[in-house]
């Protein structure tokens, strides 16, 4: 069941349950896709008729954003919980990864994930307490986010010099993140098991 949150449908699942549904929706036939709009989303949803229906023929419309989520409940139709895209996108690479059997399929997964959605500490996060457990939590977190302070303080400056260095573009500022990222996905493998 859909609840109309200012004419945008959406799913009124908790993050488990949407996670459950996209694998269902991957496994069916056909295609589908999943949007996971925020209160602007829906805003520029109410202006154009056009978004709004991509939006709603969308196999899964997930809350992504707490003012969506405040919106439902003041008009009366209150939606269970956030459900962050990608939170949502990190659980169906665990399905994936473990549908393989192939961590290297996960790890890599996270790596893309964290260069499009610059969220490694997030993902970084659940992958680790979802692989290892708790028993070494704290150390294997530790390990896996090390290189996110000097990245904080190098990366910045790197960036800038190799923009300028190529006149302006960013094709070398790409080339670095993708080596930062890699760097990231072989500190993966420092992490030690329960």
């Amino acid at each position: 069941m859909r609840n109309d949150i200012m004419g945008v449908l959406f799913d009124n699942l908790t993050l488990a349950e949407a996670v459950d549904a996209g694998e269902r929706l991957a496994a069916g036939p056909g295609f589908a896709y999943v949007v996971t709009p925020n209160p602007e989303i829906v805003n520029l949803a109410r202006q154009r008729e056009d978004y709004r229906q991509v939006l709603n023929g969308a196999g899964l419309v997930l809350p992504d954003g707490i003012g969506v989520i405040h919106a439902a409940k003041i008009l009366g139709t209150p939606l269970q919980e956030r459900v962050p895209g990608i939170d949502f996108a990190s659980g169906l690479l665990m399905f994936f990864g473990g549908q393989a059997m192939a961590t290297p399929v996960v790890l890599v997964g996270m790596l893309l994930m964290g260069i499009v959605y610059g969220s490694g500490i997030t993902l970084s996060a659940t992958m680790i307490r979802q692989l290892y457990g708790n028993t070494h939590y704290a150390q294997n977190f530790s390990v896996c986010n090390l290189c996110t302070f000097p990245a904080a303080i190098i990366g910045p400056m790197l960036s800038a010099a190799l923009i300028q260095a190529a006149g302006g573009g960013y094709q070398t500022t790409f080339l670095m993140v993708i080596i930062l990222g890699a760097l990231t996905l072989v500190m993966n493998f420092f992490i030690r098991k329960p």
